[in-house]
Parts: structure tokens; sequence; C-alpha cells
């Protein structure tokens, strides 16, 4: 059963692996269940891994309209609604931590606990301008490389581009996806990031949440997390010389902070 209807119609492909307590993965912007890497096999070795691709990206399918953070927040209750499970430990990064902020904020029920990785509760005006740039770069139909290493001078530390061999291999694997985003679902995504606008959000307070965040990361910065943390009195864990992409420059790190918080050792910061 890998795919379900959501309300609008829209299919949307998810996929069940690992054993234990269920733990719900939601992927940031063009990404999908191929890209969390080590990452996510360090989780299946210890939980149940639902992995969702938004609509848009991976095999999940990519309308022509309707691309809201609401809209997949909604797509992610029509998946869990299949499960018999009572509540879920809600793992989201960037696009995906604003998605979960809004599935917890609607079904606080359904939450057992909220990990928000790299996330905002506001788009950024950096982020919205390197959209912009991207958007004219595919127009001219630049060469696919340098449009990931463009990408990846926003995502990653300082640390992880200095080194030729992660980069190298960061831009092959995305070069070799088995499941590229469509141009349609990229801009739709797009669309969903910059109209994105949580600044009211509070988390319930019976939903236990971690914060993970890199000192380095650019997309959302470090300014706004703090922000965030004060409305919502969160437990939260800033990675030095980390940039956007905690779970693939520190996988080890960033699961061990997961399962220890998921296993009520909070550790927050």
């Amino acid at each position: 059963m890998p795919y379900i209807t959501a309300r609008d119609n829209v299919k949307i492909y998810f996929e069940i692996s690992g054993n234990g307590s269920p733990v719900v993965l939601i992927p940031g912007l063009a990404s999908d269940h191929t890209t969390w890497g080590q990452f996510k096999t360090l989780l299946e070795n210890h939980y149940t891994v639902v992995t969702i691709d938004n609509r848009g990206a991976g095999k999940s399918e990519a309308p022509k309209s309707n691309y809201s953070v609401e809209s997949m927040a909604e797509d992610v209750n029509s998946v869990l609604s299949e499960f018999k499970n009572s509540s879920f430990n809600i793992i989201g990064h960037s696009l995906g931590s604003c998605i979960a902020q809004c599935y917890a904020s609607w079904y606080p029920e359904k939450v057992n606990s909220l990990v928000l990785i790299a996330t905002r509760s506001v788009s950024s005006s950096i982020l919205k301008q390197h959209y912009e740039v991207t958007l004219s770069l595919l127009k001219e139909k630049i060469n696919k490389e340098i449009l990931i290493k463009n990408s990846m001078c926003l995502s990653f530390s300082e640390k992880f581009m200095r080194d030729d061999v992660l980069v190298n291999n960061y831009v092959k694997n995305t070069l070799t996806r088995p499941y590229p985003v469509s141009l349609e679902g990229l801009l739709g995504q797009m669309h969903a990031v910059n109209n994105f606008n949580n600044s009211d959000y509070k988390s319930d307070t019976k939903i236990r949440t971690c914060l993970i965040h890199g000192d380095e990361d650019k997309i959302s910065p470090l300014s706004q997390l703090k922000s965030f943390k004060q409305k919502n009195s969160n437990y939260i864990h800033v990675l030095p010389c980390i940039g956007h992409m905690p779970h693939v420059e520190e996988p080890t790190q960033t699961f061990s902070i997961i399962e220890s918080f998921i296993a009520g050792n909070n550790g927050g910061k």
C-alpha cells in the first residue's frame, strides 16, 4: 500500500521500513524518500520509519496547482490515517519542518513528539532571493551540476564545502537520483515555502518538541530559531560548523540527539 489518494485526488507516495515505535520523515524542498541517506538507515535500526514524499517530489504526483504547506500537512494526515497507531514521532526537515508544525497544530493528539530540523516560522528574504536566482538559471538551461553547486553554497557549511570528496559525492548522488523533481513540482514547492507564515505558531504544550539547527544555516538563520524557541519553550540543539543539512553533514550526531529525545532524555540547551 505505497500510495494514498489525498483529499484533492493527488496521489501521495509513502513507504515503511524498520521496526519499533513509529517515526515519520517529512522531507525538505525537492527531496524524497531516497535522499535521507545514512540518517534514515540509523533510524531503521531502531524504529518503524514511515517516509513520505511530499506532493511534487519523489514518487508522489505533481499536480498543476494547490501547493501549500497546509495542503501538504493534509497529505501527511491522509497517509497517517491509514495506520492503527494512535500517535507518531514526527521528524521534518526544512520545508518538512514547516509541514510538521502545521500538522502538529491541527492534530496534536496524533503527535507523540516533534523534531524540527532547520526550521523556521516564516520564509527568509535570503531564501526568496535564492529561488528567484534558481528560476532564472533554470530558464537559461544552465548545466545541472552548476545548479546543484549553486544550491549547495547556501545549504552546506564552510567545512563541508571545503571537502572536494564530499562535494563531488553529493553532486553525483543528486545527479543520479532515481526520481528527479520535475520543474512543475519544484515550482509548486517553492511557492509553498515562499508563502509560509506561521509566525503565530505555538506548539501544543503537551507535544514534546526538539529543534536541531546548524549554526551556519543561511536558509533558516539562527536568529529566527531563537525567536521561535522563546515562543514555544522547546529543547534546542545548535550544531557548530553545520549548515542547513544537519542530517547529511552529521547523520550520526543528529540521530543520537533524536534517539535520546524520543526516549525522554531531552538534554536541551
